[in-house]
């Protein structure tokens, strides 16, 4: 580190010596233009403009002098300047006692310079920084008319790493090129054109900019009403002359924008276009990036995409409050970091503690001001800043088990990887098999204390864990690292029977919890942190309870290993998921299309694997009424599905999968669908479609209009099955607006039902714009029928004929051919 001290202070000092040097060899010229510059003023004949031409010439080197150590010095050409200035603005009144004290000022100029009275280290030396690094280091103006003095501050903050540029004038700097856009601006007051045109250029430059860049004034003017002058026209600071390296430094700190707000961005959401707008101006002004959208439905949608590092959220608009939009963004554990501002003109006076109830970090009444807006944001910002520093610290620190947000773990996970200090690397997945049976039985919050309850339990019986975070409320995910594969594998298979102990000695919060364990790992150098997640996640449906699956990625089979066994129980097929299994069937159509559809449906598959379709064992499951949780499988598994699909082909594939009536009554389900969606990272949601039947929605229509309009709001999409099967049809795709409709034609087009089946689908196509598609397709005459109606997309009998299940994957890789 000595040596590199020794390589790179030089340049920087030499640079400044080099300047000081310039400097004094010119000074003695400079003060001779003083001099004579005095000698052809008279008495008798007083010429005013070149007495202004002096007065400001003194101006400009008694910063310099001030700059380059000669104390003395500026402060004679200061006091010069001030007898200057008065007689200019009264020259009828100019006495002979002003001409003698300037004559004797004058003179003394050359005694000063004499003396060589300049210290022996540069003042601006005074307070030097230390080099600031590469991701903070700002750009910065220095416009100047006094190039000695320009130069130098350019001189020092390039010492300090800052990309600094020197203007001699303001014209010249608001020339150059938009990529050379300052972060901050220091700004002299005294320019040729006028003795503050540098206060009246703020609003000039900034406009120009069309940002609010913060300006420090800088001149030797020290004077109440020059500072006063300059804040009225909106600087931020104010040094006087000769400038310090503290100063500089300070200034840095308190005004650098960049900081806190260049990679930041902010997501509006408001209905009222003009304050959206308004909104985004100031925080324009203010170099805060920012995104609008109007409609609420598109939130989750925008925050997914656009990332953002907080929320300006209205609460009064239509579909949805912002109450509501928000407590579904604080349900998705990828968001409980974003800070949300709630900015409303509801005159109800307990919406602040309602917002703050659901994490809100601000409040604001309408209309909002500039200052209330922007030092909120800013504050936020900088908190969030310092939280992610500060969770980045620890993660970077850390040596025990410690848990973080999603973002922060599959990030530090992956540079875990890529770092390559440890041989082998695992990804545990701990999973809840009960939740949904937890959810209904105890609520949502006992739950999730059973959750931190289970954290803290592998927390304090494992601490060889590097990180982990939790899957929203249906498990955990611990990530370990080894020189073996055999220590991981042993190393989770202890932490299993701790916690089968904790489970039997806890009564309260972890015994009725039913886990299962799947362990993923591989060789560091021969993994990545996706194939370890993807394979981990396979392995979690077919995990028993109570068993440590195990697959390793550097096997040559890639075949999984069982570990320590507990006791299990199975009783029937429909008791355990692992016997369960989705089956697809494309939706074709008659024409090309750059998209695929598919359906699903579920069926089982037991040990000898023999199939049972949904007519066998759909009277058992009405039996045993455990809809909710086949429905959780149905989602799961189609998540999963999806998110592999869209990952390998390079056309859109619409996933269609059907509910029961028993989940969409049940509000609680759509906390569970954001959680497996957030758990499975699966971010093109719009690609999964939810159905739902027609007489189904008919028997609950208030429900399932509620659930639709949540449906959107995660981003999926919106089927109806059997369309036309009720005389509500057109009420009941305007009332739920699907974005998929599907038409039984077997029943629809039988007998005297064809015209009706025509007029059914004129009405639907002039009341709705979803994709319209034909089921239980069975003839050609049928196809050629729909294809005159212009129905291009179909499908042939699907339960009744499971021969027609196809495997999906490889369906996609023959039309990727």
């Amino acid at each position: 580190m000595a040596n590199e001290k020794s390589t790179t202070k030089p340049v920087a000092a030499k640079s400044l010596q080099q300047l000081e040097a310039e400097f004094n060899e010119k000074l003695p010229s400079y003060i001779e233009k003083v001099q004579n510059s005095w000698s052809q003023l008279s008495f008798v004949n007083w010429d005013v403009k070149l007495a202004g031409s002096l007065q400001y010439y003194c101006h400009k080197l008694a910063g310099s002098t001030g700059t380059y150590g000669y104390s003395k010095l500026a402060a004679n050409l200061r006091q010069i300047e001030h007898i200057l200035a008065t007689t200019i603005a009264t020259p009828e009144n100019i006495k002979s006692e002003q001409l003698s004290e300037l004559n004797q000022k004058v003179e003394a100029l050359s005694e000063a310079l004499a003396m060589k009275e300049q210290t022996a280290r540069l003042t601006a030396f005074d307070g030097a920084a230390a080099p600031t690094t590469a991701q903070d280091a700002l750009t910065i103006w220095i416009i100047d008319d006094d190039e000695e003095t320009g130069q130098f501050i350019k001189a020092l903050l390039q010492q300090t790493a800052h990309d600094a540029h020197y203007f001699s004038s303001i014209d010249s700097a608001l020339s150059v090129d938009e990529t050379l856009n300052p972060d901050l601006i220091f700004l002299d007051i005294a320019f040729p054109e006028s003795r503050t045109a540098g206060i009246k250029a703020i609003s000039r430059v900034r406009s120009k900019l069309n940002y609010r860049v913060p300006i420090v004034m800088i001149s030797s003017r020290k004077d109440l009403q020059i500072r006063a002058q300059a804040f009225n026209s909106g600087c931020d600071g104010y040094l006087t002359k000769p400038i310090l390296m503290s100063d500089l430094t300070a200034a840095i700190k308190k005004f650098g924008i960049k900081d806190h707000y260049y990679d930041k961005r902010v997501l509006i959401i408001e209905d009222d276009r003009s304050t959206a707008l308004f909104y985004q101006a100031l925080l324009k002004k203010h170099h805060i990036a920012s995104k609008v959208i109007h409609d609420p439905k598109e939130s989750i949608f925008a925050i997914t995409n656009y990332r953002p590092h907080l929320i300006i959220l209205d609460n009064i608009m239509p579909n949805y409050s912002g109450l509501e939009i928000a407590r579904i963004i604080k349900q998705d554990p990828s968001f409980f970091n974003i800070p949300i501002i709630f900015v409303s003109g509801d005159s109800d006076f307990t919406l602040p503690d309602k917002t703050y109830s659901l994490g809100a970090k601000g409040f604001l009444s309408k209309p909002v001001n500039e200052q209330s807006l922007i030092s909120t944001v800013e504050e936020n910002l900088k908190q969030q800043e310092f939280i992610t520093k500060q969770l980045r610290s620890n993660l970077l620190s850390g040596k025990s088990m410690l848990y973080t947000n999603h973002t922060l773990c599959f990030e530090h996970m992956e540079a875990r990887l890529r770092r390559n200090e440890t041989a082998y690397s695992g990804i545990l997945m701990i999973n809840i098999v009960n939740v949904s049976e937890l959810r209904s039985t105890y609520g949502f919050s006992r739950t999730a204390l059973m959750q931190e309850k289970l954290e803290e339990a592998i927390t304090t019986n494992f601490n060889e864990f590097y990180i982990g975070c939790n899957m929203g409320l249906s498990g955990v995910l611990l990530f370990l690292e080894s020189d073996n594969e055999k220590r991981l594998i042993e190393s989770a298979q202890a932490l299993l029977k701790r916690l089968d102990v904790e489970q039997h000695l806890d009564s309260k919060n972890l015994k009725d919890l039913r886990l299962s364990y799947c362990l993923t790992s591989s060789r560091t150098e021969a993994t990545s942190f996706d194939a370890l997640v993807d394979k981990s996640e396979s392995l979690a449906f077919k995990a028993p309870e109570n068993k440590l699956v195990h697959a390793s990625l550097s096997s040559e089979n890639q075949a999984a290993t069982e570990g320590v066994s507990l006791d299990i129980d199975i009783s029937t097929l429909l008791d355990n998921k692992k016997h369960y299994q989705i089956a697809y069937q494309p939706i074709l159509s008659m024409e090309d299309q750059n998209y695929l559809i598919v359906d699903s449906y579920i069926r089982l598959q037991d040990d000898s694997g023999r199939l049972y379709q949904p007519q066998d064992f759909f009277a058992a499951l009405v039996a045993k009424n455990d809809f909710i949780n086949l429905d959780r499988f149905v989602l799961e598994s189609s998540v999963k599905t999806l998110k592999s699909i869209n990952n390998q082909s390079n056309r859109d594939v619409f996933l269609i999968i059907r509910l029961s009536p028993q989940t969409i009554c049940n509000r609680d389900s759509l906390l569970w669908m954001s959680n497996t969606l957030q758990t499975y990272r699966v971010h093109n949601k719009r690609n999964l479609v939810i159905s739902f039947t027609e007489s189904d929605i008919v028997k609950h229509l208030d429900e399932f209009r509620y659930y639709a309009e949540k449906l959107k709001v995660l981003g999926c999409l919106i089927s109806i099955i059997n369309f036309g099967s009720t005389k509500q049809s057109i009420a009941i795709a305007e009332a739920i607006k699907p974005d998929f409709i599907k038409f039984n034609v077997s029943s629809l087009t039988s007998g005297n039902r064809i015209t009706a089946f025509d007029e059914l689908l004129s009405q639907v196509r002039k009341s709705s714009s979803a994709t319209l598609v034909a089921t239980h397709v069975e003839t050609a005459s049928q196809l050629s029928r729909l294809y005159q109606h212009g129905l291009v997309n179909f499908q042939g009998h699907f339960i009744c004929e499971p021969s027609l299940a196809i495997d999906l994957e490889q369906r996609l890789e023959m039309l990727e051919r």
